[in-house]
């Protein structure tokens, strides 16, 4: 099992998230995001799910929901950091 270890930036960036798909989707979306994150989260501690490279980031990339993307890297073979939890509709990042 891997360790994934979640900065502080992402749990801001997923508290954020939260409030914002709340806000604009109402709650059954709010809750709906908060378990494919918490699946993804299984996942990646299970070793059974890899996201896509990103060369320009230099990080794995998994799409949680339409717009939302977790971004981690592999510090080691045993250890996961997410480094964002990425809203792209609120802040694009790819053009």
């Amino acid at each position: 099992m891997k360790n994934v270890i979640i900065s502080d930036l992402a749990k801001n960036e997923n508290n954020e998230n939260v409030d914002y798909v709340f806000k604009t989707f109402g709650l059954e979306s709010a809750l709906n995001y908060l378990n494919k994150y918490e699946e993804i989260i299984t996942l990646l501690e299970n070793d059974f799910y890899t996201g896509i490279f990103d060369k320009k980031l230099e990080l794995y990339k998994i799409l949680v929901v339409k717009q939302i993307y977790i971004l981690y890297e592999n510090l080691d073979k045993n250890t996961i950091l997410i480094v964002s939890v990425w809203n792209n509709k609120r802040f694009p990042y790819w053009f």
